[in-house]
């Protein structure tokens, strides 16, 4: 669960070097090399981009029918539907930080699948105090397009939805 840390005076950047990130190829069910290596640049893509602010290009692999879903208390928790939506989802969101961001930590291919451990460390606008957190993120593709990203608090959560054990996510 993403928590508010108390005290906490620091200033985190928002880019991560993408080669700074643990990539594991493990537990690829199936998928062709290149292709998980072309859907990790995706994700990876779209990360550096939301903690720019740059949604246009954050959302640029997303298809017109993706669905996004988010733990229903998180503030604008629930399922959405269609590009439109989902940018409305991401604008709204992206906006409320005064700094900070979500900074993938791990990724692994799954198959169609690409499982995203990430750090949040966001201060909200109008507010002092940081949220810290870990959520995981499971993104899925079809044709080289997001079609699906589901948030996952419990990282277990996360693999067992991806089709992966804790071993393929070598933890």
């Amino acid at each position: 669960m993403l928590k508010p840390a108390l005290g906490v005076a620091r200033k985190w950047s928002v880019h991560v070097p993408k080669d700074s990130i643990q990539l594991s190829l493990e537990g690829s069910m199936n998928e062709e090399p290149s292709s998980q290596i072309g859907n990790l640049e995706i994700v990876q893509d779209h990360y550096d981009a939301l903690n720019r602010g740059d949604i246009p290009v954050a959302l640029q692999s997303f298809a017109p029918d993706v669905v996004s879903v988010e733990p229903d208390h998180f503030p604008h928790g629930g399922e959405t539907r269609g590009l439109e939506a989902v940018t409305k989802l991401f604008v709204q969101g992206r906006s409320s930080w005064a700094e900070g961001g979500c900074m993938p930590q791990k990724l692994i291919p799954a198959g169609h699948r690409v499982v995203a451990f990430c750090q949040v460390h966001v201060r909200l606008n109008g507010q002092t105090t940081w949220i810290d957190g870990q959520v995981t993120d499971v993104i899925t593709f079809r044709d080289g397009s997001i079609i699906h990203r589901r948030t996952f608090e419990d990282p277990q959560q996360a693999l067992i939805y991806a089709g992966l054990t804790t071993e393929d996510a070598g933890s």
